[in-house]
């Protein structure tokens, strides 16, 4: 019997728990895995965008260098209000790849 109280509290925690890489905007959310339109549709223009590229080296299956190559990222960045979290959208190949939330400064 305990079991299945536990296991049902459980339950219940898990359909009330948002995903841990997600952005709320107004009443929209925003996932990993959503592209640079469904972010702006959903939260509007970013305070601020970043644009970082990076070298990148290439190697073959055998783990020798044969060369290099360019990755772009970009951050975006939203804040609502001075009280609220900082949120920092960090996109590769177009697509959201991660969603990090810090204090306001």
């Amino acid at each position: 019997m305990y079991a299945r109280v536990c296991l049902f509290i459980f339950l219940i925690f898990m359909l009330l728990a948002l995903p841990a890489n997600a952005m709320r905007c107004s009443q929209k959310l925003v996932y990993e895995g959503d592209t640079y339109y469904d972010v702006e549709n959903k939260c509007g223009e970013p305070l601020d965008k970043l644009v970082i590229e990076e070298t990148v080296p290439l190697y073959n299956p055998a783990g020798y260098l044969i060369g290099a190559t360019s990755k772009k990222r970009e951050i975006w960045i939203y804040q609502r209000s001075s009280l609220e979290f900082r949120y920092e959208v960090i996109f590769e190949n177009g697509r959201v790849k991660e969603i990090t939330a810090k204090r306001a400064p």
